[in-house]
């Protein structure tokens, strides 16, 4: 049985090395077998066959040379040897993993006060690749009008040679400069390696990666109105969510807050979403993506029929009452109004009963309305969007007279989300004794917040919520005890 040589186990190497191993007496050759699994199972495992010559082990009978490997990849590797009819034991499985990124030489990470008549940059070789990729720009999300990109072609193993350097002119004093490199197969490219200089003392700080709290991960029956939360990071001013249905995000929904949360109110049922996040210092000084996450959303049922107003009905009351057939089994309808037939500034509030009354402030003012029904932690699809336009009346600042707050999932059994159209200052809650629960004081100044359940008893309980210019919401929920 062979024994193998070289990479050593569990080493690090090139996507170009050269394997080795023991000769064995008297045998015909050695079959070799590569691949990306230790069970060697994988489609694209590599298999080759090797002449025996002689007893010596530094022939070319007992080594063989891999090109263009996967960067930053795992291989596993093993070896026999066989005579007519016959071959002897694998040889013990052996691991080597290939470089993932291009390292740097300089300049060094960070420094400032680096002349703007010509600045060298240096990277050591990559041995065994095709060419290296060069970007250099004023963000470090590379993609600016003034940004440099460059193509190297691969001249040798040597960090000495001008395929890994270049020499830029940073015409602008005290800037910050971002540079990044990447090596190029013939079928694949490693991932970017980045570092930053300051043509002056002008410094910055780049936001720490989000890490992302809820929903969890693989989490199922997601509510299709979701609150998306994760934590705060060092040095961001504001975060950018990612969701979408594809792992590669061909086509997400994207949302820019300031805030550590983003209620997402047009989700899909029965539907798998992935979703990621990243901070933003300034708008060209970002952090790493988050990790990226996965749910789906609930199982759902048909949504209620509308009956009152009626479809493009004119001269509804301002004091407007609205109307919809009962839900079997339903706990709770989700009301939404708008004056934008998208919704994108929808005002949503929950109800127990299959009506809702609300005081519209624009007169001469077309609406749009739509309603969810609740069964336990189920959602219904939304129902048919009805429009209607409202009686003459003067117009006013808000197309509501009073403050709308919606809460979800109502019955909860974990996290019950609060949403509010203007700032909350204070969130009470009481149980059915009158015993105070929550007595929160929002210093944050919030439109969103949410309530941790999981350790709450069954039972109903009411929420006050109180907003910065002292308007008052109320509403009662229940709570499915864990």
């Amino acid at each position: 049985m062979p024994e193998v040589v070289a990479p050593l186990n569990a080493a690090n190497t090139f996507t170009g090395v050269t394997i080795n191993w023991n000769a064995v007496n008297n045998s015909q050759g050695y079959q070799l077998e590569i691949d990306t699994l230790a069970t060697f199972s994988t489609p694209a495992k590599l298999r080759f066959t090797k002449d025996y010559i002689s007893t010596s082990s530094a022939n070319e009978d007992t080594e063989h040379s891999l090109n263009n490997l996967f960067f930053g990849q795992k291989y596993y590797w093993k070896v026999r040897a066989y005579i007519n009819g016959d071959t002897s034991a694998w040889s013990a499985t052996s691991l080597f993993s290939t470089f993932a990124i291009v390292t740097f030489v300089s300049p060094e990470n960070g420094v400032l006060n680096l002349g703007t008549n010509g600045i060298t940059l240096n990277w050591a070789a990559y041995e065994g690749v095709s060419q290296y990729q060069l970007q250099v720009d004023t963000t470090n999300l590379f993609n600016s009008p003034i940004l440099i990109n460059i193509t190297k072609t691969y001249l040798g193993a040597s960090s000495d040679s001008a395929d890994t350097e270049h020499t830029i002119f940073a015409d602008i004093e005290n800037r910050t400069y971002f540079w990044r490199v990447r090596a190029l197969s013939v079928n694949d490219a490693s991932e970017w390696n980045s570092r930053w200089f300051s043509t002056g003392t002008n410094s910055f700080a780049i936001p720490e990666t989000p890490a992302l709290i809820l929903p969890f991960n693989d989490e199922t029956e997601v509510p299709t109105i979701m609150q998306f939360v994760w934590n705060s990071s060092l040095y961001a001013n504001s975060y950018q969510l990612y969701v979408d249905e594809n792992s590669d995000f061909t086509s997400p929904l994207v949302y820019t807050t300031t805030d550590t949360s983003r209620i997402v109110v047009i989700l899909q049922p029965n539907q798998k979403y992935y979703w990621c996040v990243r901070a933003f210092n300034t708008p060209s000084i970002v952090s790493s993506w988050s990790q990226i996450k996965s749910f789906t959303t609930v199982t759902v049922f048909e949504g209620p029929n509308l009956l009152a107003p009626t479809f493009n009905e004119n001269n509804v009351s301002l004091n407007a009452d609205f109307d919809w057939e009962d839900i079997e089994d339903a706990t709770s309808y989700i009301f939404s109004i708008d004056t934008s037939s998208d919704f994108s500034t929808q005002v949503l509030d929950t109800t127990e009963f299959s009506e809702y009354s609300t005081a519209l402030n624009k007169g001469s003012k077309r609406y749009y309305w739509r309603v969810m029904a609740q069964r336990d932690t189920q959602n219904s699809i939304w129902s048919d969007v009805y429009e209607f336009k409202t009686e003459s009346a003067a117009s006013t600042f808000s197309a509501f007279n009073k403050p709308m707050v919606s809460i979800f999932p109502n019955p909860s059994s974990g996290t019950l989300f609060v949403s509010s159209e203007q700032l909350i200052q204070n969130i009470m809650v009481f149980d059915n004794a009158g015993k105070l629960m929550v007595d929160y004081n929002n210093s944050n100044a919030q439109k969103q917040l949410h309530l941790d359940l999981h350790t709450w008893a069954t039972g109903t309980y009411f929420l006050i919520v109180k907003m910065n210019d002292g308007t008052e919401a109320k509403h009662n929920f229940f709570v499915k005890g864990n």
